[in-house]
């Protein structure tokens, strides 16, 4: 089965011109295609995770270590005795 395409003007199998709404017809292709784009997903992720230098590596920690440091140092002090005391 063949059918005319509109814009090259050749003959193209039915099987293999595109669907007009780009979504897959079977269900085994959308299975396939969520997993393609879950795997992208996560191989960006990695990419993001491990594809840094050392140098950016010991700056983010630096960040961290910073952060952590500015907010330990803003909490507050409180006694064990004053837990236990209800506010009037």
């Amino acid at each position: 089965m063949t059918q005319k395409d509109d814009e090259t003007s050749k003959v193209v199998p039915f099987a293999r011109r595109p669907s007009r709404t780009g979504a897959p017809a079977k269900p085994r292709h959308l299975r396939k295609q969520q997993a393609r784009a879950e795997k992208a997903a996560h191989a960006a992720a990695n990419r993001a995770r491990y594809g840094r230098t050392k140098s950016e590596k010991q700056a983010d920690r630096a960040d961290t270590q910073r952060i952590v440091k500015l907010v330990d140092g803003a909490k507050r002090n409180t006694t064990a005795g004053d837990a236990d005391k209800p506010e009037t």
